[in-house]
């Protein structure tokens, strides 16, 4: 992987809105009660074109498609993907990766 993906990285590109999956933005940017400007210096600063991000957290459902609906803004701005995986047993199962060496590059 060409860089290293930080929480800080993710957390900035969480704090740009939310959307829904498929890179489908409930808030086009430039729309909105948003602070875009963020958002495009994120974008500007940060290409992954062709780079995946995992990310593996507790949200399943609803709670998931939100989460999704977060990543696809990170997507537009850096080109990366962002493959999420939930789990009912999330602590459980990040010790097991964990002891196993497949860990995501974000564990929430």
């Amino acid at each position: 992987m060409k860089a290293t993906f930080s929480t800080a990285a993710m957390v900035v590109a969480l704090s740009a809105g939310t959307a829904i999956a498929d890179d489908h933005l409930l808030f086009a940017p430039g729309q909105g009660d948003f602070n875009w400007q963020s958002l495009d210096d994120f974008a500007t600063a940060h290409d992954y074109s062709g780079q995946t991000v995992t990310v593996f957290g507790p949200w399943l459902g609803s709670d998931a498609d939100a989460a999704e609906a977060i990543f696809a803004y990170f997507e537009q701005a850096t080109g990366a993907e962002v493959k999420h995986t939930g789990s009912d047993s999330f602590e459980q199962q990040i010790v097991i990766d964990s002891e196993a060496g497949s860990l995501p590059n974000i564990a929430i």
